[in-house]
């Protein structure tokens, strides 16, 4: 069972105090910004009591106050809001924060500086308020989706407790203009195969055996073909968005930069991919799959499915 505790997506929340960032004279700088919400008691957590470890997270207003199953309606081309990261871990942790609009990956600005990630360190037990700016949106519909990463240096192959692995996501939309709904691609219906342990999950084959894709090292230059594997736990198709990350970056699926596809019911999609590895290091690969893509409604964050990330080591 996943020890982390999702909170701050759900409309009954509690109110506790955030702790303030500050630098210890033996630790390293935490970040913070300049740009605050204008009232921070405003802020919604869950009791600070609660028992075990947990990460909080939230689109919140200018006010400060909890925006979730919002759909914006917009007057210029930009959204700005605050993405809340509450760190209730005994321990500083490291978040990755990315943003994609219509399921590709974008810049996006933190106190005007451009970003496609964009990295915060937070004090254990305490609370960040990061500023987002998104501009240039496009006119019409904006799916817009937030990934936050806890401790995304984190090398799998050494320890996979903790909450390696977990990638979190909070979802909007925003319209500007009349246009409200999307362009939708046909879709791919997927083959289906007997793997049920994972809602979502990159996995290697060998003859007719699936397996799970570990933590591996490889020589530079290695082309590997790998199955982006979606579970259906419904009693009827369902359509999902599959996109891959390498080191936080969405990287193409073949001649694409994502993937509409269908899974038949009660069943597992497999999408095959073939990722050239061409850079010495170390490759963090994850894959993302949103369900009910395309469409304009007020939701929470529950349509966001990711695997846990896979160390690959490239060396010559």
């Amino acid at each position: 069972m996943k020890k982390l505790i999702i909170i701050l997506l759900c409309l009954c929340l509690i109110s506790c105090k955030s702790v303030e960032l500050k630098k210890d004279s033996d630790s390293p700088i935490y970040t913070v910004f300049n740009t605050k919400v204008e009232n921070e008691n405003n802020i919604a957590y869950l009791d600070s009591t609660f028992d075990g470890d947990s990460i909080g997270y939230s689109i919140l207003n200018h006010q400060g106050e909890v925006e979730t199953g919002i759909v914006y309606q917009l007057d210029d081309n930009c959204l700005e809001k605050f993405i809340n990261i509450a760190n209730y871990i005994n321990r500083d942790m490291q978040y990755n924060l990315l943003v994609f609009v219509n399921y590709k990956q974008v810049t996006f600005k933190v106190e005007d500086k451009e970003n496609d990630v964009f990295s915060a360190f937070i004090q254990k037990n305490s609370a960040l308020q990061i500023p987002v700016k998104i501009d240039s949106l496009a006119p019409g519909f904006n799916d817009i989706l937030f990934l936050i990463v806890p401790d995304a240096n984190h090398i799998s192959n050494i320890d996979a407790g903790g909450f390696h692995g977990e990638i979190l996501s909070l979802r909007c939309n925003a319209i500007l203009g009349t246009d409200d709904m999307l362009s939708r691609p046909n879709s791919l219906k997927l083959t289906t195969i007997n793997e049920t342990r994972h809602s979502m999950s990159i996995l290697d084959k060998n003859n007719n055996e699936f397996f799970d894709f570990n933590s591996c090292n490889l020589s530079i230059n290695t082309e590997k073909q790998l199955f982006m594997c979606i579970r259906n736990e419904t009693s009827h198709d369902e359509d999902f968005v599959l996109i891959l990350l390498d080191n936080w970056k969405q990287i193409s699926l073949g001649e694409k930069d994502f993937e509409l596809v269908t899974v038949e019911p009660d069943s597992s999609g497999i999408f095959p991919v073939s990722v050239l590895f061409d850079k010495e290091g170390n490759h963090k690969l994850a894959a993302i799959a949103i369900n009910n893509p395309y469409k304009n409604y007020d939701f929470l964050s529950m349509d966001i499915e990711s695997s846990q990330w896979t160390d690959v080591n490239i060396s010559k």
